[in-house]
């Protein structure tokens, strides 16, 4: 018997577009995350051809659906997509934490908790990264231009 991802994954791409809404736009990779199948959402971003910032026509992306509907694995991993984009909106101009936090607050789900604090986590570390490449070049830029008593003084501080 195969596991359920993959027979997911082959009903998916044998059954008509039109049967589950390919017509509208949504994705194998959207199916599979609002449906809650992490292993499926894996095999799917692991081709070459996923986009995971895929959007069908009311903008919505397959990480809006994953955190709506509580799906913490499934947000796990497609923020784990190295060109995943978490700012994107749909045309009601809500973000994937837009959605979910919205969603908490009518549910109270625990799983959508989980969703939030995944794509926070996520948007912090992001801009910690930021922060440390800009503090990086600032430093640069300084030894670049400042006088010698300045970096002589520097080294100093760092020797005591």
């Amino acid at each position: 018997m195969k596991p359920f991802c993959l027979t997911l994954l082959a009903a998916l791409c044998v059954a008509p577009h039109h049967a589950h809404g390919m017509d509208k736009g949504i994705t194998h990779l959207m199916m599979a995350a609002a449906y809650g199948h992490p292993r499926a959402v894996q095999i799917l971003l692991a081709t070459s051809q996923t986009n995971p910032n895929g959007r069908d026509r009311a903008g919505t992306t397959a990480l809006m659906l994953a955190a709506e509907a509580g799906h913490p694995e499934c947000v796990r991993i497609l923020l784990s997509a190295s060109d995943i984009d978490i700012n994107i909106q749909d045309i009601a101009c809500d973000t994937a934490l837009d959605r979910a936090r919205t969603r908490f607050k009518q549910t109270k789900e625990p799983n959508i908790q989980m969703c939030i604090t995944l794509i926070e986590g996520y948007q912090y570390r992001r801009r910690q990264r930021s922060i440390s490449r800009i503090i990086a070049r600032y430093k640069g830029l300084i030894e670049l231009i400042s006088p010698t008593p300045y970096r002589d003084a520097t080294a100093k501080e760092k020797a005591d």
